[in-house]
């Protein structure tokens, strides 16, 4: 991503202004920064899906190996193409990523259908990316509706839609946020284990500092729409440079001696 710029509403207002950074292969990067930082603007504008009534304006590169074009400027078509292809996205309130009339089942289909996957390939397909998650694919899970998963099981089962084609970056935007501490550490364990087996890129978007410590091999520090510090993990959390980092820093929670 080169200089991504990103202007809401009207009178248009910039909310992003001359982001950059990479995300290499197989690594995961953390992006960091309070409510209203313009994280998930950020996560959004890269494949375009700011909702319309925000009245978006992008402008800068995206860029994306094997894609020879600007990726903002992509026909809808062929971004569509990319979209849960090769970048998939994974939110904050995982009752929101269902729709709650239709089954699981028919909703991981619809993503295998979308990306290409034959009639005959989708049930195999469907099976495996369930089993990654650590989930049943019964019958009996994949006729469920969604309100008859707990929010963990949810979120998992988000991770799977994700995961079905294949994607070469997921993006977790507050992927955890929503559930209960050991319900994070099962969701984020699984995060790390998909990565490493499979050399996807994640793009793990928090507030937390605390814990993309532990995840991300390289943190970028947002604040009121403008990246403030980046660098390896290590380094950015023993040694800010930046007032703001260090505030999100003190802010962990720590446990009393």
């Amino acid at each position: 991503m080169e200089n991504l710029r990103v202007s809401l509403g009207s009178p248009s207002r910039e909310v992003v202004s001359g982001v950059g950074f990479s995300i290499p292969r197989g690594s995961i990067v953390g992006l960091a920064g309070e409510s209203g930082s313009g994280k998930s603007i950020t996560a959004l504008a890269l494949t375009r899906l700011l909702p319309p009534a925000a009245g978006a304006t992008c402008s800068g590169k995206v860029r994306l190996e094997g894609v020879g074009k600007n990726l903002l400027e992509l026909p809808p078509r062929e971004l569509r193409r990319i979209r849960g292809n090769r970048i998939a996205y994974i939110f904050q309130e995982p009752s929101a990523s269902f729709n709650p009339v239709f089954t699981i089942g028919h909703q991981l289909e619809e993503v295998l259908r979308h990306s290409g996957v034959s009639s005959a390939g989708r049930k195999t397909r469907l099976a495996a990316a369930m089993e990654e998650v650590g989930l049943e694919p019964s019958r009996e899970n994949l006729s469920s509706h969604p309100a008859s998963f707990s929010g963990g099981m949810l979120q998992r089962l988000a991770i799977a839609c994700a995961l079905a084609a294949g994607p070469d970056l997921l993006i977790a935007d507050e992927p955890t946020t929503a559930l209960d501490t050991s319900t994070q550490k099962r969701i984020m364990d699984l995060l790390l284990r998909l990565n490493r087996e499979h050399g996807m890129a994640i793009l793990f978007i928090s507030h937390n500092l605390g814990l993309l410590k532990d995840a991300a091999d390289r943190l970028l520090v947002m604040r009121l729409g403008e990246l403030v510090e980046e660098g390896p993990t290590a380094g950015l959390i023993g040694q800010p440079r930046h007032a703001y980092t260090r505030s999100l820093i003190e802010a962990v929670p720590k446990l009393a001696r």
